[in-house]
């Protein structure tokens, strides 16, 4: 029988053979899904590798958000050979003529990324969606905040042309910035009044508790030294480290965003700042 070397392994043909008639199955059985899932005036093509586009011509974001969770729904009723069909899922709607339909294929392609990235499927990315949402019950830093800090990174990070690697990241650092603060109490997330010397310390503790935190789940690595570094400054007066132009560009953007929502959002301790 024949074999084909892979990192030091050998895998029998055979073996190769099968696995890749089951690939083959899953995309068909995939197409199919889809093409149940949209009408006659869609269109749903293969993008390349294991990713499909669904163009849907005069269609709101609600109904293709519908269209979204139908996917979802069928993808957990569809197996084969055992193995259950599941996709990451990403929308993105172009609204006025004169936006860039290929902006709007990588807004897409970007939130795909990141519900893959995201699925509740491992225990650990079970904790860390439970860890968010503790966060957002014990601080300021709720859901909308994150979505809104989400959106405005990446029309920055479009902006200044950043790759698709690079917006995928950062959407993903959007989301994740402050998760170091789930270990201090919310009597200190929401104090009203000045923090004391002790309190303020604890507070500048986040970022190193956040990289920590992502540093433990794979998905979520490539972001921890973002994490560690929004809170440094380019006068070399932030924290942790003091760092100066030495700071990671994704973080520079996320500092900047976290800082614009903060103001021109309403606190229950402030106003909001008009957005000019």
């Amino acid at each position: 029988m024949a074999s084909i070397k892979t990192k030091d392994i050998d895998i029998p043909e055979e073996i190769v053979n099968n696995w890749q008639k089951i690939v083959d199955k899953l995309l068909i059985e995939t197409a199919e899904l889809l093409l149940s899932c949209v009408t006659k005036e869609d269109f749903v093509a293969r993008w390349g590798g294991d990713e499909f586009i669904i163009l849907l011509p005069q269609t709101q974001e609600k109904e293709a958000k519908k269209i979204c969770r139908n996917i979802t729904v069928k993808c957990k009723e569809t197996k084969v050979n055992e193995i259950s069909l599941s996709l990451g899922i990403g929308t993105a709607t172009k609204k006025e003529p004169k936006l860039d339909i290929y902006k709007i294929l990588h807004r897409a392609e970007d939130k795909v990324l990141i519900d893959k990235l995201t699925k509740k499927r491992s225990s650990k990315n079970k904790l860390l969606q439970n860890m968010l949402k503790t966060l957002g019950a014990k601080s300021y830093e709720t859901k909308e905040h994150a979505e809104r800090m989400r959106r405005l990174s990446l029309k920055l990070g479009e902006k200044i042309e950043l790759s698709k690697k690079q917006l995928t990241y950062l959407s993903l650092l959007a989301s994740l910035h402050d998760i170091g603060k789930i270990n201090i109490a919310e009597k200190t997330l929401k104090k009203p009044s000045a923090l004391s010397t002790q309190e303020w310390e604890t507070i500048k503790e986040h970022p190193a508790k956040g990289f920590a935190i992502a540093q433990s789940i794979k998905e979520f690595a490539p972001v921890a030294n973002c994490i560690l570094a929004y809170h440094e400054r380019w006068d070399g007066d932030g924290y942790p480290r003091g760092l100066k132009e030495e700071i990671p560009l994704l973080a520079r953007i996320i500092t900047i965003i976290d800082a614009y929502d903060v103001m021109t959002n309403d606190r229950p301790y402030k106003e909001p700042m008009s957005k000019k």
